[in-house]
Formats: C-alpha cells, structure tokens, sequence
C-alpha cells in the first residue's frame, strides 16, 4: 500500500534561481518555465514526488501562472531523488538549500517520445546542483532504455532455480557497477554522483532477487510461504552486504520499494503456524494481532533499518485510516532513530485530529439505502434526468486515493452541468470512511456498502477489483459499467458530456 500525502504549496511566481533563506538550512527551492505555455495552458498543474521509507509516496503540487511559471519550496531533509511530473516522470536530485530551475518545452505534449532519453531532452534544469542532475538525467535514461531489461528478469526468474536465478542477478548487477564506473569516468562525475549509482544498482539487484520470492512461486498463499521458506540460506546471503546503518540508501529512490519488499519476505519468514495464528485473530481483535508485528521486527532485524520497518508500519497503518483500531497498540518507544520517531508521532497526532474533529466539504453529502438487489436500482432514482458517475472505492486503496484529486479536476470543469458523482465505499470501517472524505474533502453523493450490497455489485457488473466506474446516463440506463477514471481527463469529460 503507497501512501500518499498531497500537499498544495503556495504559489510565489518568482523566476529566480536566487539562494533560499539561510536560517533554513534544509529549505529547497525548485522553480520552472514552460514555453509556449499558451499553446498547452490546460496543462496547468506540476507535481513533485519523494519516495520516503516511512510515508511512502509524499506528493507535493503546484499550478502554473498565466506565463507557465511555478515555484515550490520544500523542506528536504537529506540529499534525495524526486520525480518531477508534468508530462511523465522524470528523475532528478537534490540538495538540502539547493536551488533548482526548470526549462520546460512546451512541445512534450504534443509529440512522442520512443524512449526516456526523448522524454529527458525536453526538459533542461540548471541551478545549485546542475551537475549532478545532468549526469542523473542521462544515466537514468540510459538505465531504463538500456540497462534495466525488466522482460529478460522475469523471464529468467520464471524458468530457473533459486542459485541459478541468484548468479543471474549476480552477474548482471556485477556487469551494472562497471558501466556505472566508466559513466563516471566519461562524464567526469562527482562522488556523490557514482555512491548515488552504485547504490541504484545495487537496489537494484536485491530487488529482484526478492521480485524472485513473488514471481516463482505458487500464488496459494500457503503454498508461497513453504517455497519462501525452504529457500537455500546462500540465495539471503545478499543480505548480510546490506549495512543496516548505512543512510546513504534513503537518497535512492529504490530503497522504499526494497525496504517494503523486504519486510514481506520478514512476514513470510514467521512460522506458518504463528501466521495462521496471527489471521485469525485479525478477524478477531485488530489491535491485538497489529500489536505483535511491530515487536517481532524488532527482535528480526537490528539498527537504522530496524527503526524504518518499525516505523513504516505504524505510518501506513495510520495513512490507511486505522487509527480507531490501533490508537492504543502504537509504541514509539520501538523506533530509536529520532526522526523515524518523529514521522510517526506526528502522523498519529493528524489523524487523531482528524477523526476527533471531522469537518466535511460543504457539498459533502452522506445517504444510505437498505437492501441489496434494489440497492442500485434504488440509487439511481434519487437522481431522476442527472447523469451519474459511479465510482467504487475504498480508504485503503492506494490507486483509488490517487484518482480523488483528478475527480476534482473534472467536477470543477462539469461544476454546471447536470451530472451527479456518487460515491460507494466498501469493505472498510464508518470511522475511517468519514475520515478520508473530510481530508480529502470528497464533495459528492457518499454510501458506505455493507459486504452484502458490494458482493452482489460485483457479481451484477463483473468486477473484482476497485477502483471501478460506471456511467449511468439521464434515463437511469448503464452506459458504460466500465467507464474511464477521473485521471483519463479530457476523454472522461467527453464521454459525460455526450450524455448530457
């Protein structure tokens, strides 16, 4: 599960790269000019994204001025990679104090790029570490266009044994790092560039050594575990290069998805009886059974890694909406690292508030219909010559989280036309429902499914998977039962639009 923190700065249209304010010493500065932004106005919207090893996806976004200008100030802890999305993401580094500035040709747009190398082309960044971000760019784009082979990985994954697949990874990571040192050595980088590299390559390696554990296996849950299980010790022994202490890692963005793969394997590498054990008594006491993982990884794993699994865990939790459930099972005193510590406690005391003080979107309404064959039929005729969009969801959805800001985007652009959104919660609890509609301020029709009402949707639209729309148009009639998602944008609101 991503988490994903959506944070809209303000926007002080400065074109400057001038230094940020000294008494902050880990204030950022990342400003940008799109050309010919006239031309490619109704792309008015740029978004940052850090991948932390605790908050996982942390997503800041800014809209551009009437020129095509923007600036956004962050605070960065430590040197890290982000993704800068605006006609696809692109990674780029930066600095605590850095100042970055942003070329951005407005024709990203309108033509096709073949590769990432074409998609980097169009954007030209200068600022306090233009030097790193150029060799970043360039060896990124060589990366995914050349190096990374992701089709070759998988299908050697699927037909060899654990150590033949072992000295496979082995081999390929080993052939990476020298690329990476004549990279360097040709382009002249810094060190901070090829330690960046090296640890990629390396993050790299592990992980799919891991990717391994999910891709050879059966899919019958405990079927995966006996094979995890079984593993010869040498296939782990990567593991014992990793230093638990080294926080150079937390700059690469790999590190996240390594740590949260990681701690997967930790879950499968508990004894099947305790496993089943600890399912049944999620049915049962959620805080009981939430309480016992957190001791275990301490007791698995030792130092700074140890503080971000521990950590991570209660986050996403958290971020999921669980705080009813886990209020009192939350121990801190686990995470030794300070600012590991410090994410988490914060985190608890935001949703705190906000399930202690819920304030709801002024068009934020709440309806409930009993019954379950009738449920729909019953829904759409509240709502007599509205065209109406439907949009299965859930709070611990990740994808359907990621639609929320989108659907904002086309009800604002719909704001006077008669269409009507509705929203169908389900299989989460009230609490964390209401929560996530008063943070993510969800204006719309709300009804929270019971298990009952969903299973039968379901079946009656052939779905299994959320998040799921369905056009209903001004006669009460199903157009599209599989209809675009809020971030298909403009096709969205053409398909609406005919029905109106």
């Amino acid at each position: 599960m991503k988490t994903t923190l959506f944070c809209t700065l303000a926007c002080i249209f400065l074109f400057s790269c001038s230094s940020p304010d000294s008494t902050n010493e880990t204030l950022s500065i990342i400003t940008g000019q799109v050309s010919d932004f006239s031309k490619v106005s109704e792309h008015d919207e740029v978004n940052i994204k850090f991948r932390d090893p605790v908050a996982g996806d942390v997503e800041f976004s800014t809209t551009l001025d009437s020129t095509g200008k923007f600036r956004m100030e962050l605070d960065v802890e430590f040197p890290r990679e982000f993704r800068l999305n605006y006609s696809g993401y692109l990674q780029y580094y930066i600095y605590p104090g850095d100042s970055l500035h942003f070329e951005i040709d407005g024709l990203c747009w309108s033509k096709v790029s073949e590769s990432r190398a074409e998609e980097y082309a169009y954007y030209t960044v200068s600022g306090t570490s233009e030097a790193m971000n150029r060799n970043v760019a360039l060896f990124t784009a060589l990366y995914q266009d050349s190096l990374a082979n992701w089709a070759v990985r998988d299908s050697v994954v699927r037909a060899s044994e654990p150590l033949d697949s072992r000295a496979f990874v082995d081999s390929r990571t080993s052939d990476r790092q020298l690329y990476v040192e004549k990279f360097s050595l040709a382009q002249g980088a810094s060190d901070d560039f090829r330690n960046w590299a090296r640890r990629k390559i390396t993050l790299a390696g592990w992980g799919d050594l891991i990717m391994y554990c999910w891709m050879k296996p059966p899919r019958e849950s405990d079927e995966r575990i006996a094979f995890i299980q079984a593993l010869p010790d040498e296939y782990f022994s990567f593991l014992d290069e990793w230093d638990r202490e080294d926080r150079g890692y937390l700059g690469n963005s790999d590190f996240e998805f390594f740590l949260q793969q990681y701690q997967m394997i930790l879950d499968q590498l508990v004894p099947l009886d305790t496993q089943q054990y600890y399912r049944d008594i999620w049915q049962e006491d959620f805080a009981r059974a939430a309480a016992y993982t957190p001791r275990y990884y301490s007791e698995a794993e030792n130092g700074y890694a140890r503080d971000l699994i521990i950590a991570s865990y209660y986050y996403r939790l958290l971020d999921a909406k669980y705080y009813e459930k886990i209020k009192d099972i939350v121990d801190t005193s686990l995470i030794v690292d300070d600012q590991a510590r410090a994410k988490v406690t914060k985190k608890y005391r935001y949703e705190k508030d906000l399930f202690e003080n819920m304030e709801f979107a002024e068009g934020s309404k709440f309806k409930e219909i009993a019954g379950v064959e009738t449920f729909f039929d019953t829904m759409v005729s509240m709502y007599p010559d509205k065209v109406i969009y439907v949009d299965f969801w859930a709070t611990w959805c990740s994808p359907c989280m990621n639609e929320m800001p989108h659907a904002k985007k086309i009800k604002k652009q719909l704001a006077d036309k008669d269409v009507i959104f509705v929203y169908l919660g389900n299989r989460c609890e009230e609490g964390a429902w209401k929560a996530t509609i008063a943070e993510r301020e969800m204006e719309g029709e709300h009804y929270l499914l019971t298990d009952e009402q969903f299973a039968h949707l379901t079946t009656e639209f052939d779905f299994r998977g959320i998040p799921r729309y369905i056009l209903v148009d001004r006669q009460g009639q199903v157009v599209n039962q599989n209809a675009p998602r809020p971030s298909s944008g403009q096709e969205l609101v053409d398909l609406i639009s005919q029905h109106l």
